[in-house]
């Protein structure tokens, strides 16, 4: 059958969010997307290639296209876990992503002790401050 994929209208101020609809055939097509769901809130997009992906990007406009690095901040409306979104995600035909684009921040640190416990996913590009403390 033939792919089908369309973009919505923006849904958060700034301008650093956008929705994306990929909308499956059959069960057994894929949408394309790897993510790491390790902060336990949102969905860092680290491959977004192959399946339903391909298509939805080849027509939209560059601002509003899936890509590694971009954050899924809510699934068909479910938003603030990630776990729960993934699952959302495998038993659906049509996936309703709410999308915001990733903003850089520089940080130089000091040597010594940080104060901070970090997570991080070896595939990932992104660190999780998951707490800190006096350092």
């Amino acid at each position: 059958g033939e792919r089908s994929a369309e973009g919505g209208a923006e849904t958060g101020a700034g301008g650093g969010r956008h929705e994306v609809v990929l909308r499956k055939q059959t069960a057994s097509q894929s949408f394309g997307i790897k993510v790491d769901y390790a902060d336990g809130v949102v969905m860092q997009v680290l491959r977004a290639s192959g399946g339903l992906v391909d298509a939805y990007n080849a027509s939209a406009p560059a601002p509003r296209r899936l890509l590694p690095g971009d954050f899924i901040v809510a699934v068909n409306g479910l938003a603030g876990d990630s776990q729960r979104m993934v699952e959302a995600m495998q038993g659906e035909l049509t996936v309703r992503l709410v999308v915001a684009s990733p903003v850089d921040v520089e940080v130089s640190l000091e040597e010594g002790p940080l104060g901070a416990e970090l997570l991080h996913n070896v595939e990932g590009s992104t660190l999780v401050i998951a707490g800190l403390s006096g350092g």
